[in-house]
């Protein structure tokens, strides 16, 4: 059964196209048909996110908004963290997704998380201003990056921290080392992605290092099973000035 599960997931992540007239659409049509089997794949295609949100400093209180944060996985993974938190808010644009939320809700008991099915680059609920915001590989799948980044920085209390992990790519003219990319891998794999409604853009770790004060940025790699090519992604941690 798990065989099938993996193999139904690998065909719709690489082989079958998404479909559907709008953004949300094609999404809802991509993760419905691998939600129930998202958080079992998704450790060997992404990696990054459970090191980024262990990292994030929590003292008691906090309200924490996770942009594009589907089925709660990530709070799965430091659920011994989540009772610190005042309010959590998981904002998500499908509904499959954030029903595997709301199973670990209930099963852990998380009165403090709250889901929301919405856009994160359109203007969020009054929640009042928020101490952590996060896009864990979702700012690549956000329709417009630039006015998410945008309205998380408007709700980022001054001082609150951002912490983003996603595709990483470089700008062409990259000249420190350790940040630079051949040219075919700036290109290769962005298009292949593409697929997927995935876009990835030096643009996003650029805002981030111009609009935030920045504790971390660093660039990891990763293989895919049974690819010969590794994947590059950024982590980025800052604070709101």
């Amino acid at each position: 059964m798990n065989l099938a599960k993996n193999l139904k997931t690998f065909w719709y992540i690489f082989f079958a196209p998404m479909l559907g007239k709008n953004h949300q659409e094609r999404l809802e049509y991509f993760y419905s048909r691998q939600a129930d089997n998202y958080d079992a794949t998704r450790p060997f295609l992404l990696a990054g996110r459970t090191e980024l949100f262990q990292s994030i400093p929590l003292a008691g209180g906090e309200k924490w908004v996770d942009c594009g944060g589907g089925t709660a996985g990530n709070f799965e993974a430091i659920k011994e963290r989540v009772p610190l938190c005042s309010e959590i808010h998981i904002i998500d644009l499908s509904q499959s997704m954030l029903e595997q939320a709301r199973i670990k809700k209930e099963k852990y008991g998380w009165k403090n998380v709250f889901l929301h099915k919405g856009s994160v680059d359109e203007s969020w609920p009054d929640w009042g201003p928020v101490d952590r915001v996060t896009f864990s590989y979702s700012l690549s799948m956000t329709e417009n990056w630039f006015d998410a980044l945008t309205e998380a920085k408007r709700n980022l209390k001054p001082g609150g921290l951002i912490g983003v992990v996603d595709f990483y790519a470089a700008k062409l003219h990259e000249d420190r080392p350790g940040f630079r990319q051949a040219w075919w891998r700036r290109t290769l794999f962005p298009l292949c992605t593409e697929k997927d409604s995935v876009s990835i853009k030096p643009d996003y770790h650029v805002f981030l290092n111009k609009h935030f004060e920045v504790e971390k940025f660093e660039i990891g790699r990763f293989r895919y099973p049974l690819s010969p090519m590794y994947i590059e992604y950024f982590t980025f941690l800052g604070r709101k000035r």
